[in-house]
């Protein structure tokens, strides 16, 4: 619709709408539903200054009109199990009408299935922990009655890949609404796979735009949720069994998000108490994704997180390998009560495996970079923070185990790396910019490499300011202006660069 055709009496919004920003459309801003939402039978979302109000259950349709009540939760589950085992009671569920305020924003069936299909083509590439074939056959069969934890999981599916665009990413209506709907749903007692699927997205959408304590808290609940329904692994499970392997799988993979997230929003305080266990070493890392996703055959193979790291296993296998040394690296920062001969031995291995991991990822991303730089770069923060902690101080790699120039310290070769990988990365941009390709490349990039990103740029920035290396200085341009790139996907990159600017800010301005 041109502007020039407009009534004098119609007005346009200040922002575009958040369908035309989600699918990468020019918005008209016509008020009060844009020209492309009115021609594709989409719900047209238009982002105001304040912050909307939140609604009374009874003012936006989350009850039905019979005034139905969730059943009481019993609350002897938590208050005495053995006598809640033995009595088999039941959790009671009621499947409540979903809310108008999350409608609004998730549209009908075919919007759900345009939702999940930007999710599986970028965010499902770094988290894959919903299950292709079971989403788009089970849980959005035509046939099958709506869910509420399924339009939950599809609203989380839409935050996730939600690019910044005008407005503070603790404001937008997707995340208001999911943090409410998620709350409302854990506060009906039930237990759902896609509630805790739900969790996750969130607590990935709050670590990647910076927000505050909200990532941690988050995470953390999930946690004490997912522990509650038996997802661990070390409880009675409170949810139906996996009707297949599949299904199976995905709820492995549940668990292994949560762990994973727990421990990168630690990155900057390694020695805060976590909210889960240390994997055990028998524990089984999730299965080849390509199988996992295609859903046609089990892999006959299965691997624990201390199988040797020279097998061939898929990229989320290795991001657990690496979140599960990262862990252990946490672990040994915090012990204050070890030998110092126990601790330099620890570290010493500790560096190896990393190392080693390190090198494995890289050889298996040389055709997909975008793919495994999470991997790659969980270990070079671990190692970061073996050399950094002033237990175990580490001059330089291990003379049998590096690929790196042996003679440069620890820390410096890491950052020379990180700075590999920022030009790189770069590139892969400037080429996209000129390909006429749909998906940003920073779309499949998750916003766990970030912290290795600013970390390293302060070890050049440090030098460079020090020694007058040209090197270095351009190593801490490199970063910082891929630092600047990731905030147009992931905001906590800016809250990095702000940092950065505060650390210039404070040597120079004195």
């Amino acid at each position: 619709m041109e502007l020039g055709n407009i009534d004098n009496g119609s007005r346009l919004a200040k922002h575009a709408c958040t369908s035309c920003r989600n699918r990468k459309r020019k918005c008209d801003k016509l008020l009060p539903q844009c020209f492309l939402c009115t021609k594709k039978g989409l719900n047209c979302v238009y982002v105001s200054e304040a912050s909307p109000p939140l609604l009374s259950p009874s003012s936006d349709g989350l009850f039905p009109a019979t005034g139905l009540e969730a059943p009481k939760f019993p609350a002897v589950f938590f208050l005495d199990t053995n006598i809640f085992q033995k009595a088999q009671i039941n959790i009671p569920k009621t499947e409540l009408a979903t809310p108008k305020y999350v409608l609004n924003l998730i549209g009908d069936l075919s919007e759900w299935r345009n939702i999940a299909s930007k999710f599986f083509d970028t965010v499902h590439s770094f988290m894959p922990i919903v299950s292709r074939t079971r989403f788009y056959g089970r849980l959005l069969n035509p046939l099958a009655p709506r869910r509420n934890d399924v339009a939950l999981l599809v609203l989380c599916m839409r935050l996730a890949g939600m690019l910044p665009a005008g407005v503070s990413m603790s404001k937008t209506p997707e995340y208001l609404a999911a943090k409410r709907f998620h709350a409302e749903l854990e506060a009906s007692g039930g237990f759902s796979p896609q509630i805790l699927q739900s969790g996750v997205l969130i607590a990935l959408y709050e670590y990647g735009h910076g927000i505050y304590p909200a990532a941690y808290l988050t995470i953390g609940a999930c946690a004490r949720y997912g522990i509650s329904s038996g997802m661990d692994g070390t409880g009675a499970s409170q949810m139906p069994p996996p009707s297949d392997w599949i299904e199976a799988e995905e709820r492995k993979r549940i668990w292994w998000a949560v762990l994973i997230m727990d421990r990168v929003v630690n990155l900057g305080s390694p020695t805060r108490t976590l909210a889960t266990q240390e994997p055990h070493p028998s524990s089984m890392l999730p299965i080849e994704d390509d199988l996992w996703d295609q859903g046609t055959i089990m892999s006959s193979e299965t691997f624990t997180v201390v199988s040797p790291s020279s097998l061939k296993i898929g990229r989320f296998a290795r991001f657990a390998q690496a979140i599960f040394l990262l862990g252990r690296v946490y672990k040994h920062v915090s012990d204050f009560t070890a030998s110092r001969d126990f601790l330099d031995e620890e570290a010493t291995q500790l560096r190896r495996t990393l190392q080693a991991l390190a090198k494995i990822v890289d050889i298996e991303g040389q055709t997909n970079k975008l793919q495994f730089c999470t991997q790659t770069g969980l270990c070079f923060s671990g190692m970061l923070l073996l050399q950094e902690s002033y237990i175990s101080p580490i001059s330089a790699p291990s003379p049998d185990i590096h690929f790196w120039d042996p003679t440069l310290p620890v820390a410096e070769s890491i950052a020379n790396e990180a700075a590999r990988i920022a030009r790189g990365f770069i590139r892969i941009v400037h080429d996209f910019v000129h390909s006429g390709k749909y998906n940003h490349p920073s779309e499949l990039v998750s916003p766990f490499i970030l912290h290795l990103f600013y970390h390293s740029q302060t070890i050049h920035w440090e030098k460079a300011r020090t020694t007058g290396s040209e090197s270095a200085a351009e190593g801490a341009k490199a970063l910082t202006a891929v630092l600047k790139v990731m905030d147009d996907r992931w905001k906590v990159a800016g809250e990095y660069l702000e940092i950065l600017q505060a650390r210039e800010l404070t040597y120079f301005g004195r």
